[in-house]
């Protein structure tokens, strides 16, 4: 049972993967991978005695999603200034996971200002799109009563010169 819970241990807290949990444990990297197995499904069929329903996957992504929170409450090394206390287990397992969550945090927040800096670009290019279609058709209700004096212009060119043709003969 120690060994399940080791192996659970350094793969959803301490995000290990099989290779390492094998050579910590002293066994191969697929029997790791069958240990981190069993000891879900037994820790799944121990939850539901309990009137806990969930699959063993479900219970890996919980187990992966609340592994990276920190407990502030249970490391208090950093709060306290504890010099000691940062090569203790309590510091290992908490102040890692709370770099990972750190990073993922930071990971989300890029991933988040970059989907917004894309969106903002095209509503700012939409938005320029929309102007100029603005100024272009106002540009050509500007140039239709032009064209209709051109056109009465050339009318009267045209009988101007038959006028001084007719002049001439």
């Amino acid at each position: 049972m120690a060994d399940d819970r080791e192996a659970l241990l350094l793969r959803f807290f301490k995000n290990s993967d099989f290779q390492s949990i094998g050579h910590a444990l002293g066994l191969s990297d697929d029997a790791a991978q069958k240990r981190v197995s069993r000891a879900l499904q037994k820790l799944r069929t121990y939850l539901s005695s309990r009137g806990v329903v969930a699959t063993a996957t479900a219970l890996s992504s919980v187990l992966s999603v609340n592994a990276v929170m920190p407990d502030a409450r249970r490391c208090g090394c950093h709060a306290f200034g504890d010099r000691a206390g940062r090569n203790s287990y309590c510091h290992q397992r908490h102040c890692n996971s709370y770099s990972r969550f750190l990073m993922t945090t930071l990971q989300k927040t890029l991933i988040g200002v970059t989907l917004a800096i894309v969106a903002g670009a095209g509503i700012y290019e939409a938005h320029k799109a929309s102007q100029l279609h603005d100024q272009i058709e106002t540009f050509r209700q500007q140039q239709a009563p032009l064209l209709e004096q051109m056109g009465q212009l050339r009318e009267q060119r045209d009988a101007a010169n038959g006028k001084f043709l007719a002049m001439q003969k």
